[in-house]
């Protein structure tokens, strides 16, 4: 019998985000990600769609490098259907950044019963020539310019920081009021337009971000050289702070921290350490064979393996010293300066 699974007992918001996560990664690896935007740039690239009121992870994919498609969809488009087709006809809007909006993924997101709200880069096809042109030059504090198509999508430009565009199957253009911090106006504060479209990108984008915040507290830190470990760690990260978030949903109250710890101490209940004779460590030789034959270092065909030193590796000292190099007639794995002529020059090459 098959257990149930967190979509299948979850119930999320009107709103949901999609975004992606980076789990740290530095080793070789054909699809090893860099994102020079992300607090560490190089590691796997996971796609995540979150519930964006609380950051709960509902479905992630991870990216194993580039996959062509047969229905005509672009990589973006085909990977949000992927990630919001259990979600269909649910009236629900998925918020999205410039990298994943287009005209033609927000129209079948439409006809599949699915809002769209997000930014949009300037050259999509389909957008209104003065947005692909560049011909809107507005200054900050100018007044938004809006565009409709049809009765179901329409886009903003609109000067904040910086120009930005907005593409949407669920804003109108509605204005709002909103009170933003300002060295010169009196106060501290003034009161700026804002359109609505804006408004909900900025509110109901940050899902998979809260969702990367916790699972950062208490990253595994260990450095990893297998791909798969990180997917591993990734996929405990994402199973814990969800049961957090459910947790605290639930009208419990307790630390990130302690409930850790309490998860813990439930899979080791019961829990009784089998007793086993560890493996002996290679007695010290007796005979003097070791310093009269003769001897030739060599190193271990997997490059990855890396053996405590027999000679200045000692775990009980918190001394941990491991190689690639050992005695090929000896057998014994030791560094090959100086330990190498050490053990093969003193009785007592421990002293």
């Amino acid at each position: 019998m098959s257990q149930p699974t967190y979509l299948e007992h979850f119930l999320p918001g009107g709103y949901l985000s999609i975004d992606e996560s980076l789990a740290p990664f530095k080793g070789r690896i054909s699809y090893r990600q860099y994102i020079p935007n992300k607090p560490r740039k190089w590691g796997i690239k996971f796609w995540m769609l979150c519930d964006a009121q609380t950051g709960f992870c509902l479905r992630w994919r991870q990216y194993v490098g580039a996959e062509g498609q047969d229905n005509g969809d672009s990589a973006t488009e085909a990977l949000v259907k992927q990630l919001t087709e259990p979600f269909y006809n649910t009236d629900r809007v998925i918020v999205m950044d410039n990298y994943y909006s287009s005209v033609k993924l927000y129209e079948d997101l439409s006809r599949n019963g699915l809002g769209a709200c997000g930014t949009v880069r300037s050259n999509r096809r389909g957008l209104p020539e003065e947005i692909r042109r560049g011909g809107l030059h507005l200054a900050k504090g100018d007044d938004p310019v809006f565009f409709a198509k049809g009765r179901e999508m329409s886009a903003v430009t609109w000067h904040d920081v910086k120009l930005v565009n907005v593409l949407s199957t669920v804003s109108s253009n509605d204005l709002k009021q909103k009170q933003i911090r300002s060295k010169n106006a009196e106060g501290g504060r003034r009161t700026i337009q804002k359109p609505a479209t804006v408004d909900v990108y900025n509110r109901f984008m940050n899902g998979v971000d809260k969702m990367d915040q916790r699972m950062s507290y208490y990253r595994y830190p260990h450095k990893k050289i297998k791909g798969y470990r990180v997917t591993y760690h990734f996929t405990m990260e994402v199973a814990l702070v969800n049961a957090y978030i459910a947790f605290r949903m639930a009208g419990h109250k307790m630390s990130t921290r302690d409930f850790r710890c309490r998860v813990i101490e439930g899979l080791l209940n019961g829990y009784r350490a089998s007793r086993y004779r560890r493996t002996p460590s290679p007695p010290i030789a007796d005979n003097e064979a070791r310093l009269t034959e003769r001897h030739f270092p060599a190193e271990f065909e997997d490059r990855q393996h890396r053996p405590d030193c027999y000679v200045c590796s000692d775990r009980r000292r918190g001394r941990r010293r491991q190689t690639r190099t050992y005695c090929r007639q000896c057998g014994l794995a030791m560094c090959c300066i100086p330990c190498f002529e050490i053990y093969h020059t003193r009785k007592d090459f421990r002293s």
